[in-house]
């Protein structure tokens, strides 16, 4: 559910300032972490947003090894939003930290819309649905970095009215006052669909990024392979258990024969008036030896080789193991 709901994509771009060889990574995310351009004075959420996909160079200690150039070199980096998901967090990194002091906190407004947040243009993927959205949170801080509070501003999905809940106090709350200063975690809902549907390998046209028509039927082509060799490994399994079933039932069989042949000779040998014990030993290996040589040709199964020769099975040899 959560994957559903809250998990987007992002996609890192490395290329080397030398040979322009670039490398793809993608990496699932549940929150967006926003920088604040502190020089600007009039800043808003897609700013915030360009700033976040800024093209940087690493050079010096940062370097990246090359595949192709076989050593360190200098590249940029380039950090995108892939896909969009049907709840976006945003967290406004309004706290910032320097070798001179602990840390600071950035005071600066942050403008955005409560409705109607279109993010089409600062998406590098193809979405399924457009990201347009709606503000339905807004988590805010007051104080500095040592200390603070917290207090929350929520849309009530019954009345469509806004409400600040601090602490045990709820208020009533108008639209023009959601955007403040204070602003720290802002949480949009999509509205250009009407439901959210789960995300599974079986059904690939409910993941967030769009699709051909090609992708598609090539992994539910893969599904049904996977299901098909499952179904048959399965079948496979239940066969092997049946067939290890019933070589114990076959097994106990003979060690109940061997143990009652075993018994009527013991009773035999113990009322024989004989007093030569070497006799008497010599007459039981004897019984013995017979009572293996009835159990091998009752289990003996005997398959004819492409050669021509004879391969004795297992069960003769379980049957001598006894």
């Amino acid at each position: 559910m959560i994957v559903d709901l809250f998990q987007g994509q992002s996609k890192s771009t490395l290329k080397c300032l030398k040979c322009g060889y670039k490398t793809h990574k993608f990496e699932p995310f549940l929150h967006l972490s926003l920088p604040i351009q502190e020089s600007k004075s009039d800043i808003s959420l897609l700013d915030c947003m360009k700033e976040y996909s800024k093209e940087e160079k690493l050079t010096n200690g940062e370097r990246w090894l090359c595949p192709r150039c076989k050593k360190r070199v200098k590249v940029s980096k380039k950090i995108g939003v892939w896909s969009l998901p049907n709840v976006l967090i945003v967290h406004l990194k309004r706290f910032g930290f320097d070798k001179k002091s602990h840390g600071s906190k950035v005071p600066k407004l942050v403008n955005f819309p409560v409705t109607d947040l279109d993010l089409s243009s600062v998406t590098e993927g193809i979405q399924r649905d457009r990201p347009v959205y709606d503000l339905v949170a807004v988590s805010n801080h007051r104080g500095n970095l040592i200390s603070g509070h917290y207090y929350t501003y929520a849309k009530n999905r019954d009345d469509n009215a806004w409400y600040e809940y601090n602490d045990s106090n709820i208020l009533g709350l108008e639209t023009q006052n959601l955007i403040t200063e204070s602003g720290y975690l802002l949480i949009f809902c999509k509205t250009s669909t009407r439901s959210f549907r789960r995300q599974t390998l079986s059904r690939p046209e409910a993941w967030p990024c769009a699709m051909r028509k090609t992708q598609k039927n090539s992994i539910r082509t893969n599904i049904q392979e996977d299901q098909e060799s499952r179904k048959h490994l399965d079948r496979e399994f239940e066969d092997h258990q049946d067939s290890a079933k019933s070589r114990e039932n076959s097994d106990r069989k003979c060690k109940y024969f061997v143990q009652q042949r075993a018994d009527r000779t013991k009773g035999q040998f113990l009322d024989s008036t004989d007093t030569d014990e070497e006799k008497c030993n010599k007459r039981r290996e004897e019984v013995r030896a017979a009572d293996f040589k009835f159990l091998g040709d009752q289990n003996l199964n005997i398959m004819q080789s492409s050669s021509g020769s004879y391969v004795k099975s297992g069960s003769q040899l379980r049957g001598k193991g006894i």
